[in-house]
């Protein structure tokens, strides 16, 4: 039970960093930062794969959310 308790925590702990630091990262660098992290635990995954699930994915997000729905997403400073 306590192991599964710590298993369940670190996704969960990364997702509230992710809220966290939203609106200091933005939208498209917190999910990348977050998709890597989560494909690094609990075991290693092969780097084309961590390379390219996060980046793919914010650009799908991206395309769903700012060019289908017209939803806009968090942004840092510098607008991405």
């Amino acid at each position: 039970v306590i192991l599964f308790a710590l298993f369940l925590s670190i996704p969960f702990g990364a997702l509230a960093l992710y809220l966290l630091v939203m609106p200091v990262l933005g939208f498209s660098l917190g999910t990348m930062v977050l998709l890597t992290a989560l494909l690094l635990f609990p075991d290693r995954q092969p780097i084309p794969v961590v390379l390219a699930l996060p980046i793919g994915t914010t650009l799908i997000l991206h395309w769903l959310f700012l060019r289908m729905l017209h939803v806009p997403l968090p942004t840092n400073a510098l607008g991405f």
